[in-house]
């Protein structure tokens, strides 16, 4: 499809105003005290390098140093969990605020601000490194597991598809109903994305490291 054309679907459908709305859920999530990858547990999504970008591009964090690691600096065994939620370890001291050799030296030594992160991002590889089970990590309330009833049409007004999930009264239009339908999943997945990130408390001082 044309980048024009695109556009053009985007904005009838309002998927532009959705987007700019979720950036600013997470944003407004982020400075309640939850990390990048708590936010990803939240919201239900496997990778984190959506919210991560989110929070660069809006300012609130530095981008993670591209390139290679020098040699020593990422803790063992770290890489796979953070390849889980698709993030470098870079990006992952980035979203926290923290030196990487500094944060490596922290992990190596299971004490500091690095390793109340790790307690929290990631509990799994807590409880490798210190044989303790975390059971109180972000989770956000409980997911709803039915689908969305979708109708599509041809509106003869905008002269293109029509897809509503008329139990929300959202709408989605495209060129096929392909491009409709996904127009309305994503206004839908938008306003369930911000539900989830409205409804999470303020974390404490003595729970937001940064």
């Amino acid at each position: 499809m044309h980048k024009k054309t695109a556009y053009k679907f985007m904005s009838l459908s309002n998927v532009i105003k959705s987007n700019e709305q979720v950036e600013k859920a997470y944003i407004e999530a982020f400075h309640k005290g939850y990390s990048v990858v708590e936010l990803a547990r939240v919201v239900g999504v496997k990778s984190a390098k959506y919210i991560h970008a989110i929070l660069v591009k809006n300012g609130e964090i530095v981008g993670g140093k591209r390139g290679p690691l020098k040699r020593g600096i990422l803790p063992e065994g770290f890489g796979l969990f953070l390849a889980s939620r698709s993030l470098s370890y870079n990006q992952w001291c980035a979203g926290w605020g923290f030196e990487p050799r500094t944060a490596a030296t922290e992990i190596a030594a299971t004490a500091g601000p690095a390793m109340a992160a790790i307690k929290r991002d990631f509990p799994g590889y807590y409880k490798r490194l210190t044989g303790i089970v975390v059971t109180d990590f972000a989770r956000g309330p409980a997911f709803e597991r039915s689908r969305p009833e979708i109708v599509l049409t041809w509106s003869e007004d905008e002269a293109c598809y029509r897809a509503d999930i008329r139990a929300s009264g959202i709408v989605g239009f495209g060129p096929d109903y392909l491009s409709a339908l996904k127009s309305a999943l994503c206004n839908h997945n938008n306003r369930v994305t911000i539900k989830r990130l409205d409804v999470l408390p303020n974390l404490g001082i003595e729970e937001a490291i940064w």
